[in-house]
């Protein structure tokens, strides 16, 4: 199953990962449900887009097609024991 471009508004019911900093317990839910999330460089996704208008069904699109053409710009997101890891570390040094 593919799941293109999805958007988490807490007003109402729609799930998503756009630009957003309180987004771990929703990776957390992911993971463990044993999917795979891919997070993708927004900056590089917005360079792809034409036109440059915005909206979600063409975004979707986009992801989509670039998912299927092997260019999806994915980032490296660390895994669960990663970030317990780094808050080690983190508060070790203060």
């Amino acid at each position: 199953m593919l799941i293109i471009g999805c958007d988490y508004h807490p007003g109402f019911q729609q799930i998503g990962m756009e630009a957003s900093g309180h987004s771990r317990w929703f990776e957390r839910l992911i993971s463990e449900l044993q999917f795979e999330l891919w997070v993708a460089d927004a900056a590089e996704i917005s360079t792809k887009r034409v036109p440059k208008r915005k909206n979600d069904r063409e975004d979707a699109e986009l992801l989509l097609r670039l998912l299927v053409e092997n260019r999806f710009p994915r980032v490296w997101v660390p895994s669960r024991e990663d970030r317990y890891l780094r808050q080690l570390f983190w508060h070790r040094g203060t």
